[in-house]
């Protein structure tokens, strides 16, 4: 009838469903209950909801479908589509912000392989020697 300490505490892997939107929209409740500016909030959504689009586009919906060489793939979508440098930055750091959450949220404790997500104007290019994002660690270069 009652849970353990640890059972409490604990988020079950499974009870989220692998749906994009799904996590994108459990992001954005999360990043409002931490207090962050209306205008970071409006940011985040309209730059995921071009992520979210370019998915559809490409019939992903489970986040067990993104790879680094998927979003490498959206980076030059956004370069097809005269999204100006600062424009496709932006839309990568949204992108990686919502990552690292998801890679924190799932798994806070696998520190198993390491996924670097490259953060300049001219290199956005992920490396990893494993699919992401499941049993991933998540490191800045």
């Amino acid at each position: 009838m009652f849970l353990n300490a640890r059972e409490h505490r604990t988020i079950e892997k499974l009870s989220m469903d692998e749906y994009i939107l799904t996590w994108i929209e459990a992001f954005l409740i999360d990043r409002k209950a931490r207090g962050c500016a209306k205008g970071t909030l409006e940011f985040y959504g309209f730059k995921l909801k071009l992520f979210t689009n370019y998915c559809e586009t490409q019939l992903v919906k489970n986040i067990s479908q993104i790879t680094p060489h998927f979003i490498r793939q959206y980076m030059l979508y956004l370069e097809e589509k005269d999204h100006n440098p600062g424009g496709r930055h932006a839309a990568f750091r949204a992108l990686r912000a919502f990552l690292l959450w998801y890679e924190d949220e799932v798994d806070p404790f696998d520190t198993s392989v390491t996924l670097r997500l490259p953060d300049s104007r001219c290199g956005y290019v992920p490396t990893t020697k494993k699919k992401f994002p499941h049993n991933c660690r998540l490191a800045e270069s």
